[in-house]
This record gives C-alpha cells, structure tokens and sequence, in this order.
C-alpha cells in the first residue's frame, strides 16, 4: 500500500491524479521505493521515471509536468519535465 498525503499526491488542470509511488512502504532492507510516478487519469493508471525518487513536482500552463526526482542508481538530482505527449503516448 501507498503511505498517501496531500504532499505526495497532485490534481492536474486536466482532473487527473499524480501520485508520488516514491513514498511506499519502507522495504525489507530499508529503502524506500523510488518507484517515480503513477498517475490516475479516472481510468487507468501510467507510470512514470521508475527508479526515481521524487522530491517535488509542477504542473506548468501548457500542460507539461516539471519533476525534480533523484536516479536511485546514479544518485543524482535532475529535474525532468514529462509533457503531454508523453502522457498520451502511455495512455
């Protein structure tokens, strides 16, 4: 299960639920998921960065989505933006 709230969990302009999947439950070896992503459109749900921890997240006017997360393999933080192509291209 997800450990849920309202600072890891985003509505977009378009309704549709952004959901920080970094922030589940602490594994056996005490890391945390870093599992980036899902995102709830009312239907289905889409993932997105797996492998990364996200550490905040932006919905910007033309409807991109800018993500600052850390790559759990290279230990570095970027920020990434997912745009609606992007979205639809998953769907």
């Amino acid at each position: 299960w997800w450990g849920t709230t309202m600072d890891t969990l985003w509505v977009a302009p378009d309704g549709s639920a952004w959901l920080n999947a970094s922030v589940t439950q602490i594994r056996a070896d005490g890391t945390l998921g870093c599992d980036g992503l899902a995102r709830f459109d009312g239907d289905s749900w889409q993932s997105f960065l797996a492998g990364h921890c996200i550490s905040d997240l932006d919905f910007a006017p033309d409807g991109n989505v800018w993500v600052v997360a850390r790559d759990r393999q290279r230990d570095m933080v970027d920020t990434y933006v997912i745009t609606p192509e992007a979205v639809a291209a998953t769907a």
